[in-house]
C-alpha cells in the first residue's frame, strides 16, 4: 500500500480516536523495512479508556509500564520483556490498562509519512489497534 494511501485511510478512520472501532481491514500492514531495536528504544504512550499506559522500552530487553488514570495518578506498575520479530514488537508481560493478568502482546511497525508508526492497543486485539505515540526522551542535566 502506498504510504500516502494508507494515511488517507488512517485519516478516514479517525487516528486521533485512537483507530477504535475502524477494524484491522483498514489499517496498513507491517512495514517491509528492517526495524531496529533503536527504533522501540524509548518511552511511548497509549490512552485507552481513560487510562494512560507509558511504556518505557530498555536497550536490555526489558520494558517497563506505568498506568495512570486521567487525573495522572498511578494504578499500578509492571514489567516484562520484548523482543523484535521483522517489524513486529513482541512484549511479555504486558499487562492491560483494564487489569488482569500480564499477557504477550504482538503490535507491529508500519510506514507512515513521518517515518515508522508503531500500532498497538492494550487488548492486543488488531480490530482495536492505533497509534503509540513516541515520547520525548529526555536527557539528564549537566
Amino acid at each position: 500500500m502506498r504510504p500516502g494511501l494508507a494515511l488517507a485511510l488512517l485519516a478516514a478512520c479517525g487516528i486521533s480516536a485512537g483507530l477504535h472501532g475502524c477494524g484491522s481491514y483498514f489499517l496498513p500492514g507491517p512495514t517491509a523495512k528492517q526495524v531496529r531495536a533503536a527504533d522501540v528504544i524509548g518511552s511511548w504512550r497509549l490512552e485507552d479508556s481513560g487510562k494512560v499506559v507509558t511504556l518505557n522500552f530498555e536497550p536490555d530487553g526489558t520494558f517497563s509500564e506505568r498506568v495512570t488514570d486521567e487525573d495522572g495518578r498511578a494504578l499500578r506498575r509492571v514489567g516484562g520483556v520484548w523482543s523484535l520479530n521483522g517489524p513486529r514488537l513482541l512484549l511479555d508481560g504486558y499487562l492491560s490498562a483494564q487489569g488482569g493478568q500480564p499477557q504477550r502482546q504482538d503490535w507491529y511497525f508500519t510506514d507512515s509519512l513521518s517515518g515508522l508508526t508503531l500500532l498497538g492497543s492494550n487488548s492486543g486485539d488488531p480490530d482495536t489497534f492505533g497509534p503509540l505515540h513516541r515520547l520525548p526522551s529526555v536527557k539528564a542535566p549537566r
